[in-house]
Formats: structure tokens, sequence, C-alpha cells
């Protein structure tokens, strides 16, 4: 498809990385569960299952990471999805369920999906959000026998303000609510806002309290407990319990309703990462290489990425009568093109297209 080669031609230098890349996007947005490399050579003729699969396993002509950083370049150069200064960088963790013990990393785990203990592969990702939009920005595998989750998260904040990114806040849930993460959003000049966990310690009018006491008493109250709170092993730090929900800040001047907007908005990633797994595939890797499972994972960024550039820059508007308003909208868009691509072949192309034979009888 023109629109999205001409996409993928703006991060790879060589032809043939760029015909296979535009191919590996297509296949993505039309296969929804059924992903394979065998759907990215049927995409054209040109590209066989052995370029793809040396391209996504073997290739050291092209870096998965600088890939992502260009796509971070592209969205942050564009007025509608460059980040702002009063966003919010999201940290958390997501899982992909696999079966047997072959790809590197994968072990039984809590899987938040599921709500249980399922054999899976485990990424902390960084995300971008704001009012207007949200994006992936990053993922690190979890491999438990090298550094932990709060390690590579912290690595993430890191890497998201050396890249002159902007946002004021980092927003997590209660696991990664730690001294080390803490310091470390502390350590760039900015705002955090996330839960404690409700056996956490705090120290309040000198009494020695867990978190779930005064959730507890304030859970049946229309009023809000607001008031600066000692946390065990972090400091000072503000507490807002509203309807039996916790939050904690370094935000001493922010509303109230302001503090849990921002923490609310941290399930953007989930509604993302949900979407990605549904529409694009991102579970759906058939490759076993940690670099390899990297760069599937980066490209279906890159997919999202055409997606919101599609939405904003409205690419489709002189061939779709709709409006391109989520994911599942641009997938249909693009399933809908090939199909009347097909239609336009000579009838023994387009068998040959769908493996069926020539002069076919029905």
């Amino acid at each position: 498809m023109k629109s999205i080669n001409n996409f993928s031609n703006k991060f790879f230098e060589k032809s043939k990385h760029s015909e296979i890349a535009g191919a590996y996007l297509e296949s993505l947005f039309q296969t929804e569960g059924r992903f394979s490399l065998e759907s990215v050579s049927d995409q054209n003729d040109k590209i066989s299952y052995e370029q793809v699969h040396h391209f996504i396993s073997d290739s050291e002509s092209w870096n998965e990471e600088r890939l992502n950083n260009e796509r971070l370049q592209f969205l942050n150069k564009h007025k509608f999805t460059q980040t702002q200064a009063n966003g919010i960088l999201v940290i958390d963790d997501t899982q992909t369920i696999k079966n047997g013990q072959a790809t590197e990393g994968v072990y039984y785990q809590h899987c938040g999906s599921t709500g249980r203990q399922e054999n899976c592969l485990s990424f902390v990702t960084s995300h971008y959000t704001d009012e207007h939009k949200n994006f992936p920005y990053k993922a690190s595998t979890y491999y438990p026998h090298e550094e932990t989750k709060i390690d590579l998260a912290c690595h993430l904040i890191d890497d998201f303000f050396a890249n002159d990114l902007q946002a004021m806040f980092v927003a997590f849930d209660c696991w990664y609510f730690t001294k080390q993460i803490v310091r470390k959003v502390e350590s760039q000049d900015k705002l955090f806002v996330s839960k404690p966990k409700l056996n956490r310690i705090i120290f309040h009018q000198g009494k020695r309290l867990d978190a779930r006491s005064l959730v507890t008493a304030s859970s049946t109250s229309d009023v809000y407990f607001d008031e600066k709170v000692v946390f065990k092993g972090l400091g000072q730090y503000r507490l807002i319990i509203f309807k039996g929900e916790a939050f904690v800040t370094n935000d001493f001047d922010s509303s109230q309703e302001k503090i849990i907007s921002v923490y609310r908005q941290r399930w953007s990633i989930d509604e993302s990462y949900r979407a990605m797994k549904d529409k694009l595939n991102l579970d759906s890797f058939q490759v076993r290489k940690p670099v390899s499972i990297l760069r599937h994972i980066y490209l279906v960024f890159l997919a999202y990425t055409f997606y919101l550039w599609a939405k904003t820059t409205h690419i489709f508007y002189r061939i779709y009568q709709g409006t391109i308003l989520k994911l599942s909208d641009l997938c249909k868009v693009i399933r809908n093109l090939n199909i009347y691509r097909k239609t336009k072949m000579k009838i023994n192309d387009l068998l040959a297209s769908l493996k069926l034979k020539p002069n076919l009888q029905v």
C-alpha cells in the first residue's frame, strides 16, 4: 500500500528494508490475531519468507533502538503529536502469554490481563499521554536473572527526559511506588502521582498507621482527606483519599481533582496496549531471540504511529467516507483497500495471490 510504504521510507535507509517493513506494517493491520511471518511475505510477491525472517531475526544492517528513536523524533516534530509541558509519562508493565519455555525470559508469573498466574513474557513499558493523544514510548524486556523491573523503570524515566521530551508528571501504580523510583522522578525535577499499597506504613499526627486504616475511615465520606503525611523510608508527601481510593504525590499545589485526573490518565496505557494486542498483533510474534522480539514490538509501535499520523493528517479523507477515530477504523480501511486492490488484478494474478490454481472452475 502506497501510503504505508511512503511512511516506512521515512525510517529505513535501504529500499529493501523499507519494502519489507511496509509489508510487515500492512500485515499487522490486516491479520488481527492471525499474524505470521508468512502473512508478511504474502503482502508483496517480491518478498520471500526467508527475507522476512532474516529482516526480523538476523539482519545487522538496521537497529531497532535507532528505529524507535527516529519514530519518537518524528512524533515530536509534528504539532499534533509532539509532547507537551503538561503531559504525563506513564510507567507500567505488560505481559504476553506464551506456551512452553523456549523463549528466553518466559516464566510462570502474575499476568495483569488475566489476573492470575500464567506462563508469560513480561515487559516494563513507558507511555506518553495528555488530554488529546497518547503513544507508546519504549519497552524493556524483563529477565528475572538480570535487572529488576524497578531498575528498568528508572532507565526508561531517564531515557525519556534525556531525549528532550516534555512531561510534567510521571504516573505509576502502587507496585512502582518505591524509594528508587520516587527519587529518580525527583532527580528530574518532575512531579509524580501514584497509589500507596494499603499496608504501607505512614505517620500522621504523631501516630504510626498503615494506609488501610485511613482509607477505611474515609471510605464512606464525600469529603476529601488531603494532608501531608510521612511515608516510612520515603519522607513527607501529600496523601489524598476520596471514596475509598488513596493517591500519593509530591505535588502540594494542584487541586485534588487534578491529581486524581492525572492518575486516571495512566489507564490510557492499558487501553493502548489492549488495542495493540487486539488489532496490531503485539502478542503474535513468532520469534524467540530477544532482539527479534524487541524488533517486532517496535514495528508494532511504528504501526501505531502510522495510525496517529493518519488520524491527525487525514490522509485517507479522499477515499474513506468516514472519520478515523479508532485504531479499528484504520484497520478496516486498510483491509478494504486490500480487497479493492485484489479485485483490480487480472483473474489469474488474483488466484495466484490467493494461492489458488489458475483457471479455477467452481
